[in-house]
């Protein structure tokens, strides 16, 4: 397996029901835990290997071995803080690669009920108070369930809603990325205070599309959508002590609605979609609850879109 990280200037999941027990400054990946929106997948498959610590599930290796077959070490450490973890050289490179560095060994993790997790290549994108750990392979076991849920995890110290309502503008606006399985595009989320809800804007480029679905033509597909406005609320996605917003709606298209080829291919990839196209979004704020850096982060991943899209994951700062 592989780890690649990355950090932003700038800037799925009991959901996050497993890892809403942080509620201080807490950048910890716990790999034993689901951590889907829907809770109802595998929590990690797969482990890798960084500074001589393999990490990843050490509830359920077979044997003491992640692969019988290769005799690839079980894990020994069944979580990560990207807070300490990174340091030195790796950790100076992060901020000029916004893509990652990949970090760790080659090999399958074999689990308790026999089946067998596929190569993995997890990205860790992290902020000062927020970070997503995402898993950019669609694993061969229950890859219906890890298409959906890219996003594996949303860890970080929340910032109240009380203490977002007491910020002293009327509204306040994020900028960072939105990035799934390998496309990259854009995120913006506004939250206006007098209204009590929050809003936002993505964009995803490069999106391929094969060429047995378009004719015997591979396309590239551009997808831009809107989160729409929801209400606030408390203790959001499992989060205590984390203002956010829980299954919020998502209108997502061709990015040039005017660009009858582009409209096409979102077509497309929304015809040959085996899951169901129903996209919501799921987002928290982090930060302080005093002082300049209230609320200063949000974090969260949207699910629901077409299949051959995946879970994407949100972050940023303002």
């Amino acid at each position: 397996m592989a780890i690649q990280l990355g950090r932003l200037s700038l800037v799925t999941i009991a959901a996050f029901a497993a890892i809403g027990a942080a509620q201080a400054q807490n950048l910890t990946i716990d790999f034993n835990s689901t951590q889907n929106i829907a809770g109802d997948t595998p929590a990690f498959r797969g482990s890798f290997t960084y500074e001589g610590v393999v990490y990843g599930p050490t509830n359920s290796p077979i044997n003491g071995v992640a692969n019988p077959t290769t005799g690839v070490s079980a894990p020994s450490a069944s979580s990560i803080n990207l807070e300490t973890a990174f340091t030195g050289s790796a950790n100076s490179l992060i901020s000029t690669d916004e893509n990652g560095i990949k970090l760790g060994n080659a090999g399958t993790y074999k689990y308790s009920d026999g089946t067998r997790g596929s190569n993995v290549v997890y990205r860790f994108y992290y902020q000062e108070y927020s970070a997503i750990a995402g898993n950019l392979t669609k694993g061969a076991n229950h890859e219906q369930e890890e298409r959906k849920h890219f996003v594996k995890a949303v860890v970080g110290q929340g910032s109240t809603l009380t203490a977002l309502q007491a910020l002293p503008e009327d509204s306040y606006t994020y900028n960072g990325i939105a990035f799934s399985n390998f496309p990259t595009g854009n995120f913006s989320y506004t939250v206006d205070l007098l209204t009590q809800t929050g809003a936002g804007l993505f964009t995803l480029d490069n999106i391929l599309v094969p060429a047995s679905w378009n004719g015997g033509t591979q396309g590239s597909l551009n997808v831009s959508g809107t989160l729409d406005s929801t209400s606030l609320i408390a203790d959001a996605n499992g989060i205590v002590g984390s203002a956010g917003i829980e299954g919020g709606s998502v209108t997502a298209g061709a990015q040039n609605p005017s660009d009858a080829s582009q409209v096409a291919l979102w077509n497309i990839v929304v015809a040959n979609s085996t899951t169901t196209v129903d996209p919501k979004y799921y987002l928290n704020f982090f930060g302080t609850n005093s002082g300049t850096d209230v609320a200063r982060e949000v974090a969260g991943t949207i699910i629901g879109l077409p299949e051959r899209i995946g879970g994407v994951a949100i972050i940023g700062k303002r």
